[in-house]
C-alpha cells in the first residue's frame, strides 16, 4: 500500500469490479475521461479485470482510499518507459461525495513520490479536457504545465471539445 497525507493507494483486486463498474457507468464521473462515457455490464468489465489487476513494468493501477479507508477513486501510471523515464497519468474520483476534498491531489502526490523513488520516473504526462476546469486547475496547482492542445479532439455532450496536453518534470523536486 502506498501512503501519503492520509490517502492510500492499493492495487486493484478482482472484487473491486462492482465499484469500478459503478463508476464506469456514471456519466458525471466518466464523460471527461479518455475512453468517454459508455455504460457497460459487469460481465463485459469482468473481461478487462485480469488486465486491470496486473501491475507490471508498463502500467501501475491503484484504487484510492480516503483517510477512513473508503474506496473513492482510481489512479494509474501508463506507458511507463524505463528508457525515457516517462509515463502518462490517469486519475478520477468515482465517489461524488468525495469531490472537492483534495483527495485527488493527495493521491497524485502519493503516486508521484512512488514514481520518483521506486520507478525512477522523471516526467509525467497527461491529457485533460480543457472544459474540465477543476481538473485543469488542480493539475496546474500540482505543477503541471500545458504544453499543447488537440483542437476538437473528444466528442462529449454532443459536441467536440479541446484536449490539453500537460506535463511535469518530477525529478526537479527531489
Amino acid at each position: 500500500m502506498i501512503k501519503h497525507d492520509n490517502v492510500y493507494l492499493t492495487p486493484i483486486e478482482l472484487e473491486d469490479i462492482e465499484l469500478l463498474n459503478k463508476w464506469k457507468n456514471d456519466e458525471d464521473v466518466y464523460k471527461y475521461l479518455g475512453g468517454g462515457y459508455r455504460p457497460i455490464s459487469v460481465s463485459q468489465q469482468r473481461k478487462w479485470m485480469d488486465i486491470l489487476v496486473e501491475n507490471n513494468l508498463e502500467n501501475q493501477r491503484y484504487i484510492i482510499l480516503d483517510e477512513d479507508y473508503n474506496k473513492v477513486g482510481f489512479i494509474g501510471l501508463y506507458n511507463i518507459s524505463p528508457i525515457h523515464r516517462t509515463c502518462s497519468l490517469g486519475l478520477y474520483i468515482g465517489e461524488k461525495e468525495s469531490w472537492g476534498k483534495g483527495i485527488a491531489s493527495k493521491a497524485y502526490r502519493a503516486l508521484e513520490c512512488y514514481a520518483k523513488m521506486y520507478l525512477n520516473i522523471r516526467k509525467i504526462n497527461l491529457e485533460v479536457i480543457e472544459k474540465n476546469e477543476n481538473a485543469v486547475k488542480m493539475y496546474q496547482k500540482l505543477g503541471f504545465d500545458i504544453c499543447g492542445k488537440h483542437k476538437e479532439e473528444r466528442f462529449i455532450d454532443g459536441k467536440y471539445e479541446d484536449l490539453l496536453i500537460m506535463e511535469k518534470f518530477i525529478m526537479e523536486d527531489i
